[in-house]
């Protein structure tokens, strides 16, 4: 984390979260600035992209499985034309009731 806020703003820079679903996403959310909706990529559920220190996130809710997990991390990275600095798969495993 403290690299991320390190990193200066760049439009070559980004970082995709990978969450199963919107209960888990909204606290990735909660922590961006400039938070906005994108369009959706195939297999994604939603989209939004923010900004972490200058760094830009984008959230993507990609639904239960690896295999779904995969194809809409996959299509995020290709969508965007660029390869992304990280991507974290962030889940608490159901424990968010």
């Amino acid at each position: 984390t403290v690299w991320l806020r390190r990193r200066r703003s760049s439009a070559r820079h980004w970082v995709l979260v990978a969450c199963a679903v919107r209960e888990e996403a909204r606290f990735v959310e909660e922590a961006l600035e400039e938070l906005c909706e994108v369009p959706l990529i195939p297999a994604a559920r939603r989209r939004v992209r923010g900004c972490i220190g200058g760094l830009q996130v984008d959230v993507v809710t990609v639904g239960i499985g690896e295999v779904d997990a995969s194809i809409a991390c996959t299509a995020a990275c290709l969508e965007s034309g660029r390869p992304p600095l990280a991507v974290l798969s962030v889940g608490c495993s159901g424990a968010h009731r």
